[in-house]
């Protein structure tokens, strides 16, 4: 019984230096190939002070939440005072079950000050109750709880849309002003 459990604690001892072994092997290899924190740190922008990846931020007043945004990448710029973001997904509270609004864009800039955001790249807004438009780039302005843009939109909402240049959705009023160059169709009820 004794010659077993000296066999068996050889063999773990053996076991485990071969995984050591392995774990400096594959260690020693990535940083010889250029992956290890000097390199990570060669690639960032002289001006980010910290990158983050895989960020979930949410902004709260009074205890309620105003917003949720999770992005791919954030890149703290403190002299700019600004942080870009790489593949977002914002989700704005509206207070109520149906009124929530989830914005996706390619990039955005985030205000660290203002808290204001500038949306970029294949922008798209879904509420909850059915609305959605795309637009190429947006702006959150904080202040106002309002999204708006100069670009060329398409809303639809329900049976409605409309397409234009410019927008301005109120958040907390609820309404979506479409400013310029404006066509509507509404179309027929299914029977």
């Amino acid at each position: 019984m004794k010659q077993k459990l000296n066999k068996i604690k050889q063999l773990l001892a053996v076991a485990i230096i071969v995984v050591s072994v392995s774990l400096a092997a594959i260690i020693a290899l990535k940083l010889r190939g250029g992956h290890g924190p000097e390199a990570m740190l060669a690639e960032l922008p002289k001006n980010i002070d910290i990158s983050l990846h895989d960020i979930h931020y949410t902004e709260t007043k009074d205890g309620i939440k105003q917003w949720d945004l999770v992005a791919k990448q954030a890149d703290y710029d403190r002299n700019g005072n600004a942080t870009n973001l790489k593949s977002i997904r914002m989700i704005l509270f509206g207070g109520q079950k149906n009124d929530d609004i989830t914005l996706t864009a390619d990039r955005a800039l985030y205000n660290n000050t203002t808290k204001d955001i500038k949306l970029t790249g294949h922008v798209l807004a879904r509420s909850t109750g059915g609305m959605r438009f795309t637009t190429g780039r947006a702006d959150y302005l904080a202040a106002h709880s309002m999204v708006s843009t100069d670009d060329h939109v398409l809303l639809v909402d329900g049976r409605l849309t409309v397409e234009g240049v410019g927008m301005e959705l109120l958040l907390k009023a609820k309404t979506a002003k479409v400013l310029n160059k404006v066509t509507a169709t509404v179309m027929p009820e299914e029977r």
